[in-house]
């Protein structure tokens, strides 16, 4: 039986009782997939799968990404069981429970502030080829939040897929995105190629962008 704290297994019913939305991924693919959790026992977390992902059950690993009570969590998991149902119930595939949770101990990654004097620049090209220019809130290795002025809120819903493109001073890097959350006019974007199964494995440009963040933070303090 895998020992977890009491607060890791509160979260775990929580995210059960309110079906929470979560973004499961196979890191030796970066295919996605959309779930809710469904249950929760002693040893494992079963999620209810929104689009056929037989992709996920190649993985040695999975990850798994959610947010709950405005945090955004993560963590490493083996599969337990999958089950495909249909057309009687839903496809669910059970996961064990993480001894360690993203999010709760310690960031997946660090978040950078962006409080426009960095001068980041951010476009986002849509799956119908509208190009937007949002402005970046905040930047890690796995994801961005961005905002866009009401007049030009594209409305995008999760978990639609988008293309995103960051320039930073000489530094450049292009990446696939999925919305992961919305509030408002702001979108938390997470980015599946920057996670494998050994960990966050980001583009060397993205990596480069971040430390330039890093600087400017440290200049400030």
């Amino acid at each position: 039986m895998i020992t977890i704290t009491p607060e890791m297994m509160a979260l775990f019913r929580e995210c059960c009782s309110f079906k929470a939305s979560a973004l499961i991924l196979n890191p030796e693919t970066n295919f996605v997939c959309h779930a809710h959790f469904a249950s929760v026992s002693q040893d494992s977390v079963t999620f209810h799968l929104i689009n056929r992902v037989r992709q996920l059950l190649k993985a040695p690993r999975l990850f798994i990404s959610f947010s709950q009570n405005g945090i955004c969590n993560a963590f490493f998991a083996a599969i337990v069981e999958y089950k495909d149902n249909l057309p009687l119930s839903p496809e669910s595939i059970s996961v064990q429970l993480a001894t360690k949770i993203y999010g709760m101990e310690t960031r997946v990654s660090y978040r950078f502030p962006i409080r426009g004097r960095e001068g980041l620049f951010v476009r986002l090209l849509l799956a119908n080829g509208r190009t937007l220019f949002p402005k970046p809130i905040d930047l890690s290795l796995t994801g961005i939040l961005i905002e866009f002025d009401e007049t030009e809120d594209p409305d995008l819903l999760s978990p639609s897929e988008v293309e995103l493109e960051l320039r930073l001073e000489a530094h450049s890097v292009q990446l696939k995105a999925v919305i992961k959350r919305r509030d408002g006019h702001r979108y938390g974007l997470f980015f599946p190629e920057t996670v494998t199964s050994g960990g966050i494995n980001a583009p060397s440009s993205l990596r480069l962008i971040t430390m330039a963040l890093e600087r400017a933070l440290l200049q400030v303090k």
